[in-house]
């Protein structure tokens, strides 16, 4: 199995909000790559990615999306997808995006729980969509 390393993690967006009584408690874990090979340099090649985790209950909601860069030395993996899902990378990255959600909830008083060990996580391919081309079609005519 190839080993992916998580590289230089961000935060891109974080936020929360109070939720209504009625809101039953929900996690969201998803996680999103690149296509393509990013980089590869000196036998190292990186991927882009870009997890989002979501937590919510009758206290309050929060997201969370971290972007990072995934390294593997040597060849890359046939299925990218299928190695990513079977790497730590993706536990290191939820523990990333945890380790930030959970002080902001406290800020709403939210006591949605935050397992230490990720929910099972949705992982696909970043996609490009042609909605541009589309929107730039439709304002020229």
């Amino acid at each position: 199995m190839e080993q992916f390393v998580l590289s230089s993690p961000e935060v891109l967006q974080l936020r929360a909000a109070h939720a209504q009584p009625s809101t039953e408690y929900h996690i969201g874990w998803d996680v999103t790559f690149a296509t393509d090979i990013g980089l590869v340099v000196e036998s190292v090649s990186y991927w882009s990615v870009i997890g989002t985790l979501h937590v919510g209950d009758a206290t309050g909601w929060g997201d969370i999306s971290v972007g990072a860069l995934l390294a593997v030395h040597g060849d890359p993996p046939d299925d990218v997808e299928r190695a990513l899902r079977d790497s730590e990378a993706l536990e290191t990255l939820y523990d990333i995006a945890r380790n930030h959600l959970r002080p902001l909830l406290s800020t709403i008083d939210s006591d949605a729980s935050l397992p230490r060990k990720s929910p099972d996580a949705t992982v696909e391919r970043y996609e490009d969509s042609d909605d541009d081309d589309t929107a730039t079609q439709d304002v020229e005519e």
